[in-house]
C-alpha cells in the first residue's frame, strides 16, 4: 500500500465510522428540542386539566355545603322562611358560570396621513 492509499483507506474508515454513529444517534439537536417542548406542553396541558378538575370538585363541594345549609334551614324554620326561600332558589340556579369579561375595543376613526 502507498501512502495516499492508507490515508484514503483510513478516510474511509472513519467516515464510515461516523455515518454509523449519527444513524445510532439519530436524534438531532432540533430533535431534542422539539421533544422537550412537546414534553412541557403535555405537562402544561395536564396541569391545566387538574387545575379545571380542582374547580369542578370545589364547586361541588360547595354545592354540597349549600345543600346541608338549605336541609337545616329547613329544619329549623320550615319551608315558608324566606332564608330558606333564597338559599333553595340558588341552589336551584347551580353554579355561575366562570366567564372573563372583555373591555370593548373602541374604534378610532381618524386615519392620520403617513
Amino acid at each position: 500500500l502507498t501512502l495516499a492509499a492508507a490515508k484514503a483507506k483510513a478516510k474511509a474508515d472513519r467516515d464510515a465510522l461516523v455515518a454509523e454513529y449519527k444513524k445510532a444517534h439519530a436524534t438531532s439537536v432540533h430533535g431534542r428540542t422539539k421533544q422537550r417542548a412537546q414534553q412541557k406542553h403535555a405537562r402544561d396541558r395536564d396541569e391545566a386539566r387538574s387545575f379545571l378538575e380542582d374547580m369542578a370538585r370545589s364547586e361541588r363541594h360547595r354545592q354540597r355545603q349549600h345543600a346541608a345549609t338549605l336541609a337545616r334551614l329547613e329544619g329549623l324554620c320550615g319551608k315558608a322562611c324566606p332564608e330558606t326561600a333564597v338559599v333553595s332558589k340558588a341552589l336551584a340556579a347551580g353554579p355561575k358560570p366562570q366567564v372573563a369579561a372583555a373591555e370593548p375595543v373602541a374604534k378610532k376613526d381618524d386615519v392620520q396621513a403617513n
